[in-house]
């Protein structure tokens, strides 16, 4: 782990010659032998960086048991790594790091209510990009792209969004985008109501060209974890003890939250996106328990919602020319360059849920699994939380 109640020291450090300890959150690859450790908030700056794996039965072992961190032949010691980072060109393309959870739109932040917004920053020679996004499907959908504040009046935007779980995106501008960091384009992405909570994955940025160049080391991808932000103890909802444990982090009282102890504290309770953990967080947090809306923070969808949600997210799916029952999409394999301030990511196939008739129940007062049933995992489950009171008490299934 790397955060959890009391002052934790993670099993995994990374601190900077110049810049200090670095925040971040921790993400297993899929064939569970490796990890990437994504700091919170934009890549690695220009420093020499020590890296520590703590050694022990609750932390990192080998296969013979506990580090031999030294390689002296006993066993016992932590293993530390030293590397340094020169990014090789200032040109950023990124995307936030988010929480949101099953069932809610990705605006970020979400009091802007503008989507998720892709950023360019640069000394302003670009008039050319393409690039592309890949996301696990089961965690997120994309499904639309349009033209940022920062592209230039008469500067054209294609998007592909014909493979889902790929965005390709292509930008021509005869007067170039403005230096500095501008939003190139909007994304707009919601989450599926059956995406398991707590998962997360990395929404990967990869062949970048910029004016027709092929540009290594341009992308700073994004963290997606699925929950609903403010929600420190992983209840689904919002309670009491979610307040006392985001006063409990800003005193530095905890590291940051046992119930998500592999994600920074920033990206689950960072309520007003100033970059810090403080009282106003928790407040925020509070008023919308007791009934305040405070925009910043996302309704936890009700069951109508995530019903609505279903259906329209299975009607893009098939409205995008959705795959057979059983067919995976392609997997990815991304190495990032040594040095460049990024990790190594393996995505692994992901399978696109098959498509379902629609179930009316109840003369139409309750329908789901339209391309999908609301949760996956049961329908009873589904169909209990969403059910209306029965009209004249003849329940119905219609299958059409």
């Amino acid at each position: 782990n790397l955060y959890g109640a009391g002052k934790v020291v993670g099993d995994i450090l990374v601190q900077g010659t110049s810049t200090g300890m670095i925040g971040g959150s921790l993400l297993m690859d899929a064939d569970g032998r490796g990890f990437s450790f994504l700091k919170t908030g934009s890549i690695l700056a220009a420093d020499t960086y020590t890296v520590t794996l703590k050694s022990g039965s609750d932390a990192f072992t080998s296969v013979r048991g506990a580090l031999d961190g030294n390689w002296d032949g006993t066993a016992g010691e932590n293993y530390v790594a030293v590397f340094s980072v020169n990014p090789p060109t200032q040109i950023r393309l990124g995307l936030p790091d988010f929480m949101r959870g099953p069932g809610q739109a990705v605006d970020v932040p979400a009091a802007n209510f503008a989507g998720l917004p892709l950023s360019l920053t640069s000394n302003g020679d670009v008039r050319s990009l393409r690039l592309e996004i890949r996301y696990d499907p089961r965690l997120l959908l994309i499904t639309d792209a349009k033209a940022g504040s920062g592209l230039p009046v008469g500067a054209g935007l294609q998007v592909d969004l014909s493979q889902i779980g790929l965005v390709r995106i292509t930008i021509e501008s005869a007067s170039a985008l403005a230096a500095g960091k501008v939003t190139a384009v909007v994304l707009t992405a919601f989450v599926p109501v059956d995406a398991p909570y707590q998962a997360k994955h990395r929404i990967d940025i990869s062949a970048v060209r910029i004016n027709g160049n092929l540009v290594e080391c341009a992308d700073d991808d994004a963290l997606h974890v699925v929950g609903y932000i403010g929600d420190t103890n992983a209840s689904q909802k919002y309670e009491k003890d979610d307040v006392s444990l985001i006063l409990r982090a800003a005193l530095k009282m905890d590291s940051g939250f046992a119930a998500w102890d592999d994600v920074s504290p920033l990206i689950v309770a960072d309520i007003d996106g100033n970059s810090a953990l403080t009282a106003t967080d928790g407040t925020r947090v509070s008023q919308e328990m007791s009934g305040v809306n405070r925009a910043e923070i996302p309704d936890i969808p009700t069951a109508d919602g995530k019903l609505q949600v279903a259906a329209s997210l299975a009607a893009w799916i098939d409205a995008h020319g959705g795959l057979p029952s059983g067919q995976q999409e392609s997997g990815l394999n991304a190495h990032d360059e040594e040095g460049s301030g990024s990790g190594h990511i393996l995505l692994t196939p992901v399978t696109r849920p098959p498509s379902f008739p629609t179930v009316t129940f109840n003369k139409g007062l309750l329908n789901f699994g339209v391309g999908g049933p609301v949760n996956q995992n049961s329908w009873l489950v589904s169909w209990v939380a969403g059910s209306a009171k029965p009209a004249n008490k003849d329940w119905k299934v219609v299958l059409t």
